[in-house]
């Protein structure tokens, strides 16, 4: 009976010690991090989603496998590293079909649809817009629905199919309002408006861009304002209204001036100097094309230096990328070495719990020998009586 308890408690002191788990990696917080910069600094997102990838699959986390490799397509995507966002996004979307995640489905799908788009593949485009937007419509996910909507409104535009293009964009209208979503409604609308521009129909491209601004004043940037003001000032102008081109054009000027957009101020000038020309203000017309040549070799200069800038920081990167693999091997290698500790610690356990069960075995084997000796109380019994006698 001894015996079984003794084996029963030496088991469960084994199994505890065996199961004692190791530190997990920060798979979430990977993932997390990479998904919040991947719009700004999508060269991050991919080192971050990479690390993230390589840790699930050393856990075997599919799920969050597929979600690494949503998170590299995506970045991939918006640096139009196209081919290797079709990978990813490829690999994303067997993992999530096979764990039956439909939003996530249809989402990778509509990345898919965007990369072909930019590949130049326009059936292939379009077969995977539409697969994800049957699927978002089968779910009910009405944010996934107008993104998709989107998505086909530029590829009609890509086509100049610009008929059905306004149609999907009217279409992403109706739920952008449902949602409550005044950014990517104004932004909708400003893309129709351009169409009807495009088309030679100002009227009523001067009027969307009203409702872009009325939009605008309430929740879009100083920026997009100054688009805005640009697009339908030069709507104006090719209508021969003036005065409404000249204060458009004018309070573009101001609001690309008030947030730096150098570049907007120089697309706003062309259509300025036009405007000028055709009041006969020749004088003011010549100043501004200096003033504007002027501006654009500030922003050719700044151009160029932020491309210098921008391979000098690629290059620092490149070497905080390097010690970051350094530390990495060296996070791994103590990882190792505690694992190895641990699995040391356990054998250590386990050989000291089995000298202790033997060495109590032993104990009890001589305490039952000694109780069992023949004779041995007789023996005491027969000296006692010696000694009386």
């Amino acid at each position: 009976m001894m015996r079984r308890v003794w084996l029963a408690l030496f088991f469960s002191i084994v199994v505890s010690a065996l199961a004692q788990p190791v530190e997990p990696d920060t798979l979430e917080q990977h993932l997390e991090r990479a998904t919040a910069v991947l719009k700004q600094t999508p060269r991050i997102s991919i080192k971050l989603a990479h690390e993230a990838l390589e840790i699930a699959d050393r856990q075997n986390n599919r799920a969050l496998a597929a979600e690494a490799h949503l998170v590299l397509g995506k970045a991939s995507l918006t640096m139009h590293r196209n081919d290797e966002a079709l990978e990813h996004l490829t690999a994303a979307l067997e993992m999530f079909q096979s764990e039956k995640e439909s939003d996530k489905v249809a989402e990778v799908l509509q990345g898919i649809g965007i990369v072909y788009e930019q590949l130049g593949e326009p059936k292939m485009a379009l077969e995977y817009l539409r697969q994800a937007l049957n699927l978002f419509q089968d779910i009910g996910n009405l944010k996934g629905i107008a993104r998709v909507h989107v998505s086909l409104g530029i590829h009609y535009w890509n086509r100049k199919e610009y008929a059905k293009a306004v149609v999907f964009y009217k279409e992403a209208l109706k739920y952008q309002k449902e949602l409550d979503d005044p950014v990517g409604y104004a932004a909708t609308l400003s893309n129709i408006a351009t169409i009807h521009q495009i088309q030679e129909e100002y009227d009523r491209a001067i009027a969307l861009y009203k409702e872009v601004i009325s939009l605008g004043d309430e929740h879009g940037s100083s920026r997009g304002l100054a688009i805005a003001y640009g697009n339908m000032g030069e709507a104006y102008l090719k209508k021969g209204e003036l005065k409404p081109a000249e204060d458009a054009l004018l309070k573009s000027m101001e609001l690309a001036e008030s947030v730096d957009a150098p570049d907007v101020t120089v697309a706003t000038m062309d259509n300025l100097v036009a405007l000028r020309k055709q009041q006969g203000r020749l004088e003011e017309a010549l100043q501004l094309k200096e003033k504007q040549d002027a501006i654009r070799q500030v922003v050719m200069k700044q151009q160029s230096s932020e491309k210098a800038e921008l391979l000098r920081g690629e290059l620092e990167l490149g070497e905080k990328e390097a010690e970051l693999d350094r530390m990495a091997v060296q996070v791994l290698a103590q990882q190792e070495t505690i694992a190895k500790l641990r699995l040391h610690q356990t054998v250590l356990l386990v050989i000291t719990v089995m000298l202790l069960i033997a060495l109590l075995s032993m104990l009890l084997i001589i305490r039952s020998c000694v109780n069992g000796l023949p004779g041995s109380r007789n023996g005491e019994k027969q000296q006692e009586t010696d000694r009386n006698g």
